[in-house]
């Protein structure tokens, strides 16, 4: 699944970019470890190019959790995901986002990154409709 692997990816280069920081990709009931990064999947849309030809676009929230000790810069985390971030590998091939944006209004600080990914899409099997006859003559 597509989804999986931009999501995996993300993640990879979170734990190379950022070693010594948690990062979870999904809700956990023990709450979180900060520093850390929360991996979310935010919304797909499809957009037809031609014929079986499609972009994908998928987009992913990630929430940065500071350690309350201050330690870390925001501004500076933000920075670097832009840069960490611009290029995914996704199986072997390479995907770079189409549209980043950080949101620092709030605790967490919010980075919302999106790649945009062509797919051609296998043609599904059509059932045939087997063309029924009716006589409607009347009986002598």
């Amino acid at each position: 699944m597509i989804l999986t692997d931009v999501k995996n990816a993300i993640i990879k280069k979170l734990h190379t970019a950022f070693e010594n920081f948690e990062i979870y990709s999904s809700p956990t009931e023990q709450g979180v470890q900060a520093p850390c990064f929360f991996v979310s999947w935010k919304e797909t849309k499809e957009i037809q190019d031609f014929g079986k030809c499609y972009f994908r676009i998928y987009t992913f929230d990630i929430d940065y959790f500071p350690p309350l000790d201050g330690s870390f810069n925001d501004e500076e985390i933000s920075e670097s995901l832009f840069d960490v971030l611009e290029w995914i590998k996704v199986g072997d091939f390479p995907v770079r986002c189409i549209n980043s944006s950080a949101d620092a209004k709030f605790i967490p600080f919010t980075f919302t990154i999106s790649y945009k990914i062509r797919i051609t899409k296998q043609e599904s099997q059509k059932q045939m409709i087997q063309k029924l006859e009716q006589n409607t003559k009347l009986k002598d």
